[in-house]
């Protein structure tokens, strides 16, 4: 009995299927944005919506620097009003009462500057901002 030699054996495959899942994993969090355990639980909250709009923001459809007025004419918003200390930075809110959705967009210049939304999953508040100001 030889067992020593087919432990050897599959320990050959094991190490590097490992490190390609691990490889795979960082590369998802990475183009996800991912980088805490809350991040996962916000992509949960949103998977569990029929919310276009935050599907297209999360798969990098909708990105800094494109157009308010293009995100408009895809996803029409309940218009919040302009900033009073700003007077270029327009903001702009889209609330989904029946999912306990929130989802905020600032705008500087008719260019996307600022996306978050928030909700709640099973009573767990989650929030997630898919580009910020404070990151620029």
């Amino acid at each position: 009995m030889n067992t020593g030699k087919r432990w050897w054996a599959r320990r050959k495959w094991f190490l590097p299927a490992c490190g390609s899942i691990l490889l795979m994993l960082s590369g998802c969090c990475l183009f996800f944005r991912i980088s805490n355990l809350s991040d996962v639980f916000a992509y949960y909250g949103m998977i569990k919506t029929p919310a276009l709009m935050l599907k297209d923001f999360a798969l990098r459809r909708l990105n800094n620097g494109d157009s308010l007025s293009d995100l408009l004419q895809l996803y029409p918003m309940e218009k919040v009003g302009l900033l009073e200390n700003f007077q270029e930075i327009c903001e702009q809110s889209w609330t989904n009462s029946g999912n306990g959705i929130y989802f905020l967009v600032l705008a500087k210049n008719n260019k996307l500057v600022d996306a978050r939304a928030n909700g709640l999953v099973n009573g767990v508040p989650w929030d997630f901002a898919f580009f910020s100001i404070h990151k620029l």
